[in-house]
């Protein structure tokens, strides 16, 4: 599995989450809209490192999603449910040749008119040499 096929399959198991928000896609130009919600993923890769075989290389690091809900002075209620809706799709899932060690739900930030809560989704994947 390759960075960019890796990404695609993140990308593709969020875009699955039933009430999907608007979001803000890498690479695809958005502007975000007052009292409207919406999700950013962020690939991290972390160090590659050689797998116990020598035809392969494993691939970690963190898929962030940070949640950004309207109406900061509202309080973080909203950011965080949605925040944990994201963390349990994500442990439900199965991806190919992608393993999900950990999900962590950050702690919940003003940012501007809205909060911000980074949702953290630790992989491991192999890739062929």
């Amino acid at each position: 599995m390759n960075t960019t096929t890796l990404q695609n399959a993140l990308n593709a198991r969020l875009a699955a989450l039933p009430d999907l928000p608007d979001v803000a896609w890498p690479n695809v130009p958005y502007t975000p809209q007052n009292g409207t919600e919406y999700l950013r993923p962020t690939l991290l890769p972390a160090d590659n490192a050689p797998a116990t075989l020598q035809w392969a290389e494993t691939m970690t690091g963190i898929y962030q999603v940070d949640v950004f809900m309207p109406d900061a002075i509202k309080g973080p209620a909203a950011a965080l449910t949605r925040a944990e809706s994201i963390a349990s799709h994500f442990r439900a899932s199965t991806i190919d040749g992608l393993a999900i060690r950990a999900i962590t739900v950050g702690t919940a930030q003003p940012d501007g008119a809205f909060y911000r809560v980074p949702v953290s989704v630790v992989y491991r994947a192999y890739e062929s040499r």
